[in-house]
C-alpha cells in the first residue's frame, strides 16, 4: 500500500493513477478481511498479487512518484535498524498531514475512492478524514503509530542527522525543507494526544524528578508508550487537553 500511495501522490494524474486506485482498493479491502479474521488463501493471495503488481512499476508510467517518506525512512534505518514497513507506517501518515493541503483535491479523491469516506464536506475536510482513516487502518492492523510505540527512542541528534542527509522529493505535493523534515520526524515520536496536552505554570512547578524512563502510560482510550526520561506526571498534574475532550489518567511506576 505504501508503494501504491507514493506512486499515486506524485505530480500529474493519468490512467496510471486510475489503475493504481483499483489496486489500492483491493489492498484496503483484503487488509480489512484479514483484520476481521478472514485469513484465507484467497485473501493472502490477493495481497501478494497486489504487492507484486505495484513493484512492476507499470503504475509509474507517464508520471513521477513521491517517495519522500521512503527517503526519510531509508536514512533513519541506518540509525534505528528498524523494520522498513513498520517505520513507514509511522512516517507516512505524518508526512501526508504535513503536505495534503498542497494537493487537497487529490487527497480528497483518495479519501473518497480508496478509504471509503462518504460524508459531505469540503475537500480539505474530506482529505483529512481520509488520512485519519488510513491511520485507523494502520492501527487496526496492529502496527505502531509512533516511534516510541515501536520501541525506538528517536533523539533530536538523529532526527537532525536524518533530515540533513535524506533525499528531498521534488515531485510530490510539496518540497519539504530540511527543517520541515526534522519537525515531521519529531512529531512521530509520541502520540498526538500527549503532544497536544498542555500544562499550567502551577503544574510545572510540581513536576516529580526521576532518573529512569517511565512506561507504559495508560490513557482512558488507549495505551501509549512514552519516552519520559526526566519527569513523571501524576494524574492530578495533567491539565485538560485543548484539542481532545478526554481527561488523561496516567499510571506510572
Amino acid at each position: 500500500l505504501t508503494h501504491c500511495m507514493e506512486t499515486y501522490f506524485g505530480k500529474t494524474f493519468n490512467v496510471s493513477d486510475l489503475m493504481n486506485e483499483g489496486l489500492m482498493k483491493d489492498i484496503v479491502h483484503n487488509m480489512k478481511e484479514l483484520i476481521h479474521g478472514n485469513d484465507t488463501i484467497e485473501v493472502r493471495s490477493n495481497l501478494m498479487w497486489d504487492s507484486s503488481l505495484i513493484q512492476t512499476f507499470l503504475f509509474n508510467v507517464g508520471k513521477p512518484g513521491d517517495f519522500q517518506a521512503h527517503q526519510i525512512e531509508n536514512a533513519l534505518g541506518a540509525y534505528s535498524h528498524g523494520t522498513h514497513g513498520r517505520q513507514l507506517a509511522v512516517i507516512q501518515p505524518a508526512y501526508y498531514r504535513a503536505v495534503y493541503r498542497n494537493e487537497v483535491d487529490k487527497f480528497a479523491r483518495f479519501a473518497r475512492e480508496i478509504m471509503g469516506i462518504t460524508e459531505e464536506g469540503n475537500d480539505d475536510l474530506i482529505a483529512l478524514k481520509g488520512i485519519e482513516a488510513l491511520e485507523q487502518l494502520i492501527k487496526e492492523a496492529g502496527l505502531a503509530a509512533t516511534f516510541t510505540e515501536l520501541g525506538y527512542q528517536l533523539s533530536e541528534d538523529v532526527a537532525k542527522a536524518v533530515s540533513n542527509t535524506c533525499g528531498v522529493s521534488t515531485t510530490g505535493p510539496k518540497e519539504l525543507s530540511r527543517q520541515e523534515i526534522f519537525e515531521l520526524l519529531m512529531s512521530c515520536r509520541y502520540s498526538q494526544l500527549f503532544q497536544n496536552t498542555f500544562l499550567t505554570a502551577e503544574c510545572l512547578t510540581n513536576l516529580m524528578y526521576i532518573k529512569t524512563p517511565i512506561h507504559p502510560m495508560q490513557f482512558e482510550d488507549e495505551v501509549h508508550i512514552l519516552d519520559l526520561t526526566i519527569y513523571a506526571l501524576p494524574a492530578w498534574m495533567i491539565c485538560p487537553c485543548q484539542t481532545h475532550p478526554i481527561q488523561p489518567t496516567v499510571y506510572y511506576r
